[in-house]
């Protein structure tokens, strides 16, 4: 395996480890990243250019392995285990994983923007807890969610009704 490569996997080991992972687990998720990462090497693609899309087709490739080398399917959800792997390895790698979608509309993104603001105004300005702020976040999505579907008429410059309505 290329250097680059084991460095990777090494720094994977020593987050999993710091993390406080088990040995078998630790083993586990390497190995799948490594595998993972040969099969990118194979086609010519960076591990921080992976996309989900690349991770479902190593899943479905490793299966169709799996089949061939033991003669009998595999187990129901047998590709979690080399899922977690591979998103632990993505985590540390492009350091957003799963990569955001991008927005279906010009009200998905808005929505997205305030969300965003939010939840940096909730860490920066008020200094919350992470708990406080995942629990104002769900808030602030279901907000969002309902106001959009009620289709309310925008007022304000930012597309919601002004403080003074």
């Amino acid at each position: 395996m290329p250097h680059h490569r084991t460095a990777l996997i090494n720094q994977l080991r020593a987050l999993l480890a710091h993390q406080r992972y088990s040995s078998v687990v630790i083993h586990n998720y390497c190995r799948s990243a490594e595998l993972f990462l040969e099969y990118l090497a194979r086609r010519d693609i960076a591990a921080d250019a992976a996309t989900p899309d690349h991770v479902a087709s190593y899943l479905n490739h490793a299966l169709r392995r799996f089949r061939r080398r033991r003669a009998h399917p595999a187990a129901p959800r047998w590709q979690a285990i080399p899922r977690a792997g591979i998103h632990a390895l993505l985590r540390l790698v492009q350091k957003r994983w799963p990569p955001e979608a991008h927005p279906a509309s010009s009200t998905e993104a808005l929505c997205r923007s305030v969300w965003n603001e939010y939840r940096e105004w909730l860490q920066v300005e008020r200094g919350l807890a992470p708990a406080s702020i995942r629990g104002l976040m769900w808030e602030g999505r279901y907000f969002l969610s309902w106001y959009t579907a009620c289709r309310c008429p925008p007022t304000g410059p930012s597309g919601f009704p002004s403080a003074h309505n």
